[in-house]
């Protein structure tokens, strides 16, 4: 894992909470890379990407919840989408909702995560970090996802980079 360190950086909170098994961790970072999809942004020229195409392409493999048999319903809703710019590189940050199917230890009908994300562009490819938490904790757990959040940077890269073009199996 530590060459895909060197590829970004980020700021992970580790103190105030302390699960006693996986399934009660009500905090989650997620890492992906990958091509746009150009269902939502056609144009290779990110200055011309929306914040809230980006959110979408991203939340698209995401997007439908199965609830019962034959029947879906829309997983995700973004409840915000801007782009800052960070040393003359687009950022696009985004917040969303994202609906969960009820499981034995959280039997509420409408169980959701809040989740925040960044997304940066290098090479053609997408690098972005989401991170979350159940909307019942987002109060207190929020703040320190935002700042992770935040946090996150493509570095420059170094000779021992390999863009995902080159090979897919090893780009950090």
């Amino acid at each position: 894992m530590s060459g895909l360190v060197s590829s970004f950086a980020i700021v992970l909170p580790i103190s105030g909470w302390n699960p006693e098994n996986r399934s009660d961790i009500p905090l989650q970072h997620h890492y992906r890379i990958g091509p746009p999809n150009s269902r939502f942004l056609p144009s290779k020229d990110k200055s011309s990407w929306d914040p809230k195409d980006v959110a979408d392409c991203i939340l698209s493999d995401r997007s439908t919840l199965k609830v019962t048999t034959g029947q879906r319903m829309t997983e995700s809703s973004v409840l915000d989408a801007h782009c800052t710019e960070v040393d003359g590189e687009p950022y696009w940050y985004y917040e969303y909702l994202v609906r969960k199917s009820p499981t034995a230890s959280a039997p509420e009908p409408n169980l959701f995560r809040h989740n925040v994300a960044c997304t940066a562009e290098r090479d053609g490819y997408l690098y972005s970090l989401n991170a979350s938490t159940l909307s019942k904790q987002w109060e207190s757990m929020g703040p320190s996802l935002q700042k992770t959040v935040a946090s996150f940077r493509l570095l420059p890269p170094t000779e021992s980079y390999v863009p995902p073009y080159k090979d897919p199996w090893r780009f950090w």
